[in-house]
């Protein structure tokens, strides 16, 4: 689980910003399942909402976050392949400075603390910490001149000589020492288990457009997800569906040669063999997803997915995800949940979410300040505000940064709610005068 995520010199991100799990208070109960106790003693937030203004800096804070787990998971295969670099552009000291991601983060039981910097040509530093000593694992640096990275192991993780140089030598200037590790066959433990933990904790970042309509189907049809517990959610959603049917099939071979004659025509098919293009049609499939309703007169109706609004097609979807996140234990982040979807239908993901116990975490940015009036979902430590100063530089901060005295209120249920509203606490846009004269 993630202790906290930091960015700095990352798109509107100039100075170092913070997203923490831990809570400002040790006055944590046990029984509150927005807490989960992820080692002795420590106890982390299992949600973080983010509201702001458009353009404040939210969608690039999640996506460092997508970027940060990328450079992990998916190393460059060319030494002459650019980075995601793109510095905050507004000052002359930041252009040419490095990105710096840094998270400290709990896996099996232990702590650990991991930076990367980078800029557009290559991976600059890397440090691997671990424990509350913050004791050495590794150590990296890149010798620019000679694009070659220099890997040192703390004194406790020191590897086998050859593994180290095998290492070396597989780690791109533009890869990470997990993206090298990919490509070598070197006995490293630690390094190998915190691989596997990344790859099969983290999901990457599910965007206002994105469908994940596919990936639910395909999870659905194998039972990854359980059908019962989506359609439990989804009839309390009074979404009016009483059955979902999903089902992923080949194509019949007319179809299926139809597809592979379009692949070759297709800039897909390009530079590729016969047989390359033909194994690539043959792993499409045809999803198909049908919603049973139950008509005021007791029939059965049945609508394809296609047929469904488009915030019956994102709560399917998101139930899907639910699921993955709460039985699985996976880490979900998604930017502006509230995409496509009544506000109440928002709170009822989330308080599903809250109430389950998981070791698992989500992110999500929203412009639903609403939220503010559930006592339910708004914690002030899991609550986040974006906005950026007068050089448009993004700042972070949370809603336990304010004094109470600012939280006044005839109703307490509407504090935060009605602070956000008159502008005390931010990140919201400046409105002028709807007015305009006509000549």
């Amino acid at each position: 689980m993630i202790i906290d995520f930091s960015i700095t010199n990352y798109g509107p991100v100039r100075d170092k910003v913070t997203l923490s799990f831990e809570p400002s208070s040790d006055n944590v109960s046990r029984d509150d399942t927005r807490f989960y106790e992820a080692m002795p003693g420590l106890f982390l937030l299992r949600y973080a909402l983010i509201l702001g203004t458009n353009a404040s800096g939210k969608s690039s804070l999640l996506q460092g976050l997508n970027e940060f787990l990328a450079l992990i998971n998916v190393p460059l295969n060319l030494k002459s392949e650019l980075l995601p670099y793109n510095p905050f552009r507004f000052d002359r000291t930041t252009r040419n400075a490095d990105t710096e991601f840094v998270m400290n983060f709990v896996c099996h039981g232990e702590r650990y603390g991991y930076t990367i910097a980078f800029n557009e040509l290559c991976v600059t530093r890397e440090l691997l910490t671990i424990g509350v000593d913050a004791r050495t694992v590794f150590t990296r640096t890149t010798d620019v001149s000679q694009q070659m990275p220099h890997i040192n192991f703390g004194s406790d993780y020191a590897i086998d000589e050859h593994d180290l140089r095998s290492l070396e030598s597989s780690t791109l200037w533009n890869n990470t020492v997990f993206g090298g590790l990919q490509k070598v066959s070197a006995e490293v433990p630690v390094l190998t288990d915190l691989a596997k933990w990344f790859q099969s904790y983290f999901t990457r970042l599910i965007e206002p457009g994105d469908s994940l309509k596919n990936y639910v189907i395909d999870e659905l049809a194998a039972g990854r997800i359980r059908k019962q517990a989506m359609i439990a959610w989804l009839r309390r959603a009074d979404l009016m569906l009483d059955d979902v049917d999903a089902t992923v099939e080949k194509f019949d071979d007319d179809k299926q040669r139809a597809i592979t004659e379009m692949l070759k025509n297709s800039v897909i098919g390009q530079h590729r063999t016969d047989a390359e293009v033909a194994t690539l049609a043959d792993r499409i499939r045809y999803r198909k997803v049908e919603f049973k309703h139950i008509t005021p007169d007791g029939k059965e109706a049945y609508i394809n997915y296609e047929q469904e609004s488009r915030g019956t097609q994102r709560f399917f979807q998101l139930a899907g995800v639910l699921d993955i996140v709460l039985r699985q234990h996976r880490h979900f982040t998604i930017d502006e949940i509230d995409n496509s979807l009544h506000p109440d239908l928002v709170e009822f993901f989330l308080e599903t979410y809250i109430e389950a116990t998981a070791a698992t975490q989500l992110i999500a940015s929203t412009h639903q300040h609403e939220l503010l009036l559930n006592g339910k979902i708004t914690l002030p430590d899991a609550v986040w505000f974006m906005q950026k100063n007068n050089s448009g530089a993004a700042q972070l901060y949370s809603l336990a940064d304010f004094d109470n005295d600012i939280f006044v209120s005839s109703d307490p249920s509407r504090k935060y709610f009605e602070a956000y509203r008159t502008g005390q606490l931010g990140a919201k846009p400046f409105k002028s005068s709807p007015y305009y004269t006509v000549d």
